[in-house]
C-alpha cells in the first residue's frame, strides 16, 4: 500500500521516501527533514507511536507533522496516536486522493 500512495504523490508533484520498519523511518526522517511523514501504526522494530513519540521528542524532527493511516479504528488506538503527537490520523482504507489533501493541508 505504500508503494502505491508513493507512486499517486509522485504523480501529483510531491516528493517521497518510503522506510520498510520504524528504525529506518527514523533514519529517513532525522536525515531527509520531510515537509510531512505519513506513518502506519503497524510497523516492524519499533511501533508507530513509539516513532511518533521520538520523533516529537527530538529537536530536529519535533516539528514536522506526522499523518497516521491505520487499520486500527478503535477509539483508543486512535487516542494513543493523537497524544503521542499526530497531526491527523486517517483510517485504512484511506483514498489516495483524500491523501494527498490532508497532506497538502498541513503543508500550508
Amino acid at each position: 500500500m505504500h508503494d502505491l500512495y508513493a507512486q499517486f504523490l509522485e504523480h501529483v508533484g510531491l516528493r517521497s521516501a518510503i522506510a520498510r520498519d520504524g528504525e529506518e523511518g527514523l533514519k529517513q526522517a532525522r536525515a531527509l527533514q520531510p515537509a510531512v511523514i505519513v506513518l502506519d501504526l503497524g510497523l516492524p522494530k519499533i511501533d508507530g507511536c513509539e516513532v511518533v513519540r521520538r520523533l516529537k521528542a527530538d529537536p530536529k524532527t519535533s516539528r514536522i507533522p506526522v499523518v497516521v493511516v491505520s487499520g486500527h479504528a478503535q477509539p483508543e488506538v486512535k487516542k494513543q496516536a493523537l497524544e503521542a503527537g499526530v497531526a491527523e490520523f486517517c483510517v485504512k482504507p484511506c483514498p489516495p486522493a483524500t491523501m494527498v489533501e490532508i497532506i497538502r493541508r498541513h503543508l500550508r
